[in-house]
């Protein structure tokens, strides 16, 4: 299946929709004819979207996981005055060039000048032994990558991806003007 990914912020109703997304959500359901139907919500980095799969639901909901990217072809429709993708192709999409983080909210920031603040903040620490810790923490490249991409909390709560990343250099801010860093 080729895609030409259509954002879900650009999704319209009565619209075709293709592209590559991650399953957020993925629930099975039954028809009132008795007949199973598969609830979906979909994201990308710029929303979330409800979607279903009402034809041929157990043989295409075997073939991916929550949790999963896969790409699809469908309709947008209006339904109980929510945009809604009714799924007509789904297929698991796979390759190394993927992240999940490339289809979740992201916190509208600059990655590296905010890590590089908080990094800042540390140097300013009186404490020795806490300035050591949380620069042989936040130094490792692997840790240091995967904190940028964190979110800060619950994904019902504040989903956007380097959310984490915002709150130490945000409350510091805010901190800072009335009192400087001296941790015990």
């Amino acid at each position: 299946m080729e895609h030409k990914t259509i954002l879900i912020k650009d999704m319209a109703e009565k619209s075709s929709v293709e592209g590559i997304y991650l399953v957020r959500e993925k629930k099975p359901g039954m028809k009132k004819s008795g007949s199973p139907y598969i609830g979906l919500k979909l994201s990308d980095k710029t929303g979330d979207v409800k979607a279903r799969i009402w034809d041929d639901a157990e043989k295409l909901g075997s073939l991916f996981s929550e949790g999963d990217i896969v790409k699809l072809k469908g309709w947008a429709i209006m339904y109980q005055g929510t945009l809604q993708i009714n799924i007509n192709q789904i297929e698991p999409c796979t390759g190394s060039a993927l992240s999940v983080f490339d289809y979740l909210p992201a916190a509208n920031i600059d990655r590296d000048k905010s890590f590089a603040e908080l990094l800042a903040l540390i140097d300013k620490i009186n404490n020795p032994h806490l300035q050591s810790l949380l620069l042989s923490v936040f130094q490792d490249p692997e840790i240091a990558e995967l904190f940028k991409m964190a979110p800060a909390a619950k994904p019902s709560i504040m989903p956007a991806s380097a959310g984490c990343l915002s709150i130490p250099c945000r409350s510091q801010r805010l901190r800072s003007i009335s009192q400087p860093i001296t941790p015990t």
